[in-house]
């Protein structure tokens, strides 16, 4: 059986990437299975963090119907990733009605 740790705070620079991230990478050096899910879809931090400087295929992508769950998962530090996209231009495509599903898809 899988946990979700959500983090969220309604104003932006409160450290929610950094705890993210750190969290995310002690837990897989622990051994468990981890996939860090960056759904701030206009301020997306989480690649930046991991290492992973614009990625081809994103949340956003994933959204709008562009692209399959499973192109858009990276891995960094021993850590799943699903990156959302930086660029304005792909976030104006995505559909927030399909986040459900990731969450169902990755859960």
């Amino acid at each position: 059986m899988g946990y979700s740790i959500a983090i969220a705070s309604g104003k932006g620079g409160t450290g929610k990437s950094v705890i993210s991230t750190n969290l995310g990478v002690v837990l897989a050096k622990a051994g468990k299975n981890v996939l860090i899910l960056d759904a701030d879809l206009k301020m997306a931090n989480i690649s930046l963090l991991m290492d992973l400087e614009y990625p081809e295929i994103t949340l956003s992508e994933v959204l709008s119907g562009e692209a399959d769950l499973k192109d858009a998962i990276y891995e960094k530090y021993g850590v799943r990733i699903l990156p959302a996209g930086i660029p304005l231009s792909k976030v104006k495509k995505a559909r927030a009605d399909r986040l459900e599903n990731v969450f169902k898809e990755i859960t």
